[in-house]
């Protein structure tokens, strides 16, 4: 046992060390990086861009060996355990999983690389490299697991690019708006932050911690250094996913394996600079909050299900934005039915939420702006025209807060305007009254303002007569005037921060009023 448990150690570790060197020796690879990537920290040390860093070789060689001493005793379940943490040091990991498991198959380890490439499947990216992985599994009498396209393709979504050949107009508004833009792939497009080096680090309470954003040729990056005992150590994770628009800001999420973190530093567009994510306490390096299945219904259209009670997801089965199909419901079958009927006239599977009942159309939207939570079922079950407290509980907490005037958020907008009396006397108003998904509105008071001139007359504003006819130009300042988001509060080396949002409690705001009054008298 021990002589065979050595064999596999052997290619085990070559596999693990050509990798690694591999990694080295390619140097810097890829496009260009964003401005400010130099590399360079300002005491003057290099950031090792390409090579893995000593903490994580020390902690992958800790757990190779003892991945070896499990191995040469029989005790293959330990030893997967220790590989699979080694392998989390491995800054290539995924194709890394799929070399080891030819190798323990070629020297017949055939349970475990029949487990790490299970592991490789749902991490893997190499559409060639995936399916050789399942053939290779079925070889051995097992079914495999679905690629993370098989997992999308299954669902029957089919992506908001896929509706824009038939709904070109629809397509090119909405893909400019928000809810597209709530969760994107970290891109020199979609990361806002600055990455010049007069811009790029970030300092805290704690004299001996500092974070550094940096743009390496193959992605971004943020550091932890952490100053203890005359010895400076570092942490450094990927941005791998942007949530957020940038309207407020952007935090960003890494890939551990097939699990996903928040990172400790966002980008705060009120001020333009990084600034602790939000709920981090200043002055700590926090990379282990999980991102839980009901963080992603409401920052992307779909996530493949995998064990999301410890925050794993099909790493490459999801797709990001609040898109078409999170609103209509899933594609597949109504492109399929629209290709081999096009003059039927009728489209018997999709949803049009503007035919709903008003209320199943307020809870398509209450997803994510009702407090729902508490899932009932599994995660991304919800279907456009479900009754809403079929899938969760609207938590009475934060609706008898919001109620109260326990403050603004986003997760709270239905319960704020319920309370208001434009909605309890209109039996059809609705999100979309005031809201079209398909067009980028963000700060158009007046384009707002018209709508509320629908149902009212300018001549009831008690303020007409101060401020004439230009009072058709905005409602919204006084009776939907921006305020603290308080429950979302940021820690940042100078004290707390608070974002604003706008109210959808419609009433009248005396403050608010004056402080438009005064603005429009000052003109």
């Amino acid at each position: 046992m021990a002589k065979n448990g050595m064999r596999i150690w052997t290619a085990i570790a070559l596999v693990l060390v050509a990798a690694v060197l591999a990694q080295a020796k390619a140097g810097p690879s890829g496009g260009e990086g964003r401005q400010g990537a130099s590399g360079q920290r300002a005491s003057g040390t290099v950031v090792a861009a390409d090579t893995l860093s000593e903490s994580s070789q020390r902690r992958a060689m800790a757990f190779s060996l003892i991945a070896r001493q499990r191995l040469d005793s029989g005790d293959s379940e330990t030893a997967i355990v220790a590989l699979q943490r080694s392998l989390q040091n491995d800054p290539n990991r995924a194709p890394t999983y799929f070399q080891l498991g030819m190798a323990l198959k070629t020297h017949g380890a055939l349970p475990l690389a029949i487990r790490v490439l299970r592991s490789y499947i749902r991490l893997g990216e190499d559409e060639d490299r995936l399916h050789r992985a399942q053939q290779i599994i079925r070889d051995l009498g097992v079914e495999p697991p679905r690629t993370p396209a098989e997992a999308v393709r299954e669902s029957s979504y089919i992506g908001a690019e896929a509706c824009g050949v038939c709904h070109p107009g629809k397509y090119e508004g909405f893909s400019k708006a928000a809810h597209n833009l709530t969760s994107r792939l970290a891109t020199a497009a979609s990361v806002d932050g600055s990455f010049a080096a007069e811009d790029a680090t970030m300092w805290t309470s704690n004299p001996n911690l500092w974070f550094e954003m940096t743009s390496r040729p193959e992605a971004y990056y943020q550091t932890a250094n952490t100053w203890i005992d005359n010895d400076l150590r570092q942490r450094s994770e990927r941005m791998d996913i942007v949530i957020g628009s940038g309207k407020i800001g952007q935090s960003y999420l890494y890939w551990r394996g097939d699990r996903l973190f928040q990172l400790p530093v966002s980008y705060y567009a009120a001020t333009d600079k990084w600034i602790n994510s939000p709920g981090y306490p200043d002055g700590e390096a926090i990379f282990e909050r999980p991102i839980t299945a009901r963080c992603l219904e409401c920052h992307s259209t779909f996530f493949q299900s995998v064990a999301h009670g410890k925050n794993i997801h099909g790493r490459g089965a999801f797709m990001l934005g609040i898109s078409c199909e999170r609103c209509h419901g899933p594609g597949g079958e109504h492109a399929e039915f629209q290709r081999l009927n096009s003059e039927a006239g009728v489209a018997p599977h999709i949803v049009h939420p503007g035919k709903l009942a008003p209320q199943r159309l307020i809870e398509v939207c209450g997803q994510c702006h009702s407090s729902a939570d508490d899932p009932h079922q599994p995660p991304f079950a919800f279907r456009p025209g479900d009754v809403l407290s079929d899938h969760f509980t609207v938590e009475k907490k934060r609706e008898a807060e919001a109620a109260k005037g326990g403050g603004v958020h986003t997760a709270n907008q239905v319960s704020r305007l319920a309370k208001s009396r434009c909605f309890q006397e209109s039996e059809a108003m609705t999100c979309i009254t005031c809201h079209d998904p398909h067009a980028l509105e963000r700060g158009n008071t007046s384009l707002f303002s018209s709508r509320c001139i629908n149902c009212h007359e300018v001549e009831a504003c008690a303020m007409e007569p101060e401020v004439g006819e230009t009072i058709r130009d905005n409602c919204i300042d006084c009776h939907m005037p921006r305020r603290r988001a308080q429950r979302t509060q940021i820690q940042s080396a100078s004290g707390l921060e608070s974002p604003l949002m706008p109210e959808h409690y419609i009433a009248i705001y005396k403050d608010a009023t004056e402080r438009f009054l005064a603005s429009v008298l000052d003109k």
